[in-house]
């Protein structure tokens, strides 16, 4: 009798190239932004986990549902348009949880990159490149002055 591992719907739906998949250090999403929107999950609790839902023009959709992914592209707030280039440097295990960290790339249509690196040894600060000059600035989202606002509201 076969098993719930061989329906064809469970296959298609672990194999699926709709999905970008950034499981291993080093895995890659990137491509330009078609579109930006939240996704909702619930997880079996009272409430729902949203997630940042990223579709591209010309590569498969990326769903931002870890912490530090959401973050990152918030600071960075990356608008349709923008060519986003978004990369795995650590996965760390903190008792049944998991912590990935990434490398987050923003280019604007004009040539100014916005990049964060969230690895541990990194200094957290976004780096801002323009005219071919590098700057680096503490983490706030794109466009505002630093602040002791707080957490992004998420």
């Amino acid at each position: 009798m076969p098993g719930f591992w061989d329906s064809p719907e469970v296959k298609a739906a672990a194999s699926s190239a709709e999905f970008a998949s950034l499981k291993n250090v080093g895995d890659e999403a990137q491509g330009t932004i078609a579109k930006l929107s939240v996704r909702k999950f619930n997880e079996g609790k009272a409430d729902e986990r949203p997630a940042i839902e990223v579709k591209f023009t010309d590569a498969p959709t990326l769903t931002a549902g870890q912490t530090m992914l959401m973050q990152g592209l918030y600071e960075l707030q990356p608008d349709a348009g923008d060519h986003l280039k978004v990369r795995l440097v650590e996965v760390q295990k903190m008792g049944a949880k998991t912590m990935k960290r990434f490398v987050i790339r923003v280019s604007k249509p004009g040539g100014q990159i916005l990049e964060i690196n969230q690895s541990q040894d990194s200094d957290g600060l976004v780096t801002i490149i323009a005219d071919g000059v590098a700057v680096k600035e503490p983490v706030t989202p794109a466009g505002e002055p630093a602040s002791d606002a707080g957490d992004p509201p998420f």
